[in-house]
């Protein structure tokens, strides 16, 4: 991960309605007048508790970080509570794949242990089949362009036979 620059402020927790966020917390304008122009993604923590999304902006010049329900839950903060944020703008074009995606391959299930409440290893059960079945649709489709490029697919043979 390439850091370019590491912020930390407090903020709070506001209910918005912008098109499919719900809920925001908006970075102070001090900060976001030395943030540098262009797509940006911030990774970090909030009230202790790892995030990594992008730096969304609106027209008007305001930034902030979209906070799902699931992370509210996490931190267990609700609308209108402050929450420390601390992170760092890093490099977008570098894309770091999550522990989960090695757990999800078959590499280090015995490592991921969750001790949470029932709803939150459900949350994660669905993640996981989530991504074993993307997973099987990449491998199949990767599979289906092979056999076009070696016109094995069955389309193909019967016409020539033709």
């Amino acid at each position: 991960m390439r850091t370019k620059m590491k912020f930390t402020f407090t903020g709070k927790l506001e209910e918005v309605n912008f098109k499919y966020i719900n809920t925001v917390v908006f970075l102070p304008k001090l900060l976001v007048v030395n943030l540098p122009k262009g797509k940006l993604y911030g990774s970090g923590l909030i009230n202790g508790f790892p995030f990594s999304t992008p730096i969304q902006y609106r027209k008007d010049g305001n930034r902030f970080f979209q906070v799902s329900a699931a992370l509210r839950e996490i931190i267990k903060a609700k609308i209108n509570d402050s929450v420390e944020v601390s992170f760092a703008v890093i490099d977008p074009s570098i894309i770091e794949l999550p522990e989960e995606k090695d757990i999800v391959s078959g590499k280090n299930e015995k490592a991921f242990k969750i001790k949470k409440s029932e709803s939150s290893s459900q949350r994660l059960e669905r993640y996981i089949t989530t991504i074993k079945n993307l997973d099987s649709r990449m491998r199949h489709a990767i599979e289906r362009v092979q056999q076009s490029r070696t016109e094995t697919l069955q389309s193909q043979q019967s016409k020539k036979k033709r």
